[in-house]
């Protein structure tokens, strides 16, 4: 098992993000596999690589909320890492954070 898999033993959120990527870069016109490793990692400079996942972090950011959105709990779920500025503050929860 890889450390990724650890937190997540079936694999599941990794293939539900992975069919999100892959539909994503269909809409975008990409290749539904990705660059390839040159072009990811070597036919590109620092800026661009930086670039990238920052532009892309807004709808990754959406599918993190879906995940946590289809969480069932009696008690109100806790996530660490979420910008608060991507979010607003909870009315029922002074003090935390919510979208």
């Amino acid at each position: 098992m890889a450390a990724d898999d650890a937190s997540d033993p079936s694999g599941t959120l990794a293939r539900a993000h992975d069919d999100r990527r892959t539909a994503r870069r269909v809409r975008l016109g990409e290749p539904p596999g990705g660059p390839d490793p040159e072009t990811a990692w070597v036919d590109t400079t620092p800026q661009a690589m930086a670039a990238e996942p920052l532009a892309g972090l807004p709808a990754r950011f959406a599918w993190a909320l879906d995940d946590l959105r289809a969480l069932v709990s009696g008690r109100p779920v806790i996530a660490e890492g979420c910008a608060p500025s991507w979010s607003s503050p909870s009315p029922d929860h002074p003090g935390a954070w919510a979208s």
